[in-house]
């Protein structure tokens, strides 16, 4: 695992009209490699998200 500081990248934030939802992640694979991740991403390795 390897990322660039200590933020929470494991609660993913998604907002829609009616607000914000708050989701925990588990997962195997952290990076703060954007290729990295989305080579992960592209090779099936489940769903990434990328910072802004």
């Amino acid at each position: 695992m390897t990322r660039a500081n200590e933020s929470d990248f494991e609660l993913w934030r998604f907002g829609d009209t009616d607000g914000t939802r708050h989701l925990r992640v588990h997962g195997s694979l952290s990076s703060n490699g954007g290729d990295v991740v989305t080579g992960w991403g592209l090779e099936g390795r489940g769903i990434i998200m990328r910072s802004q």
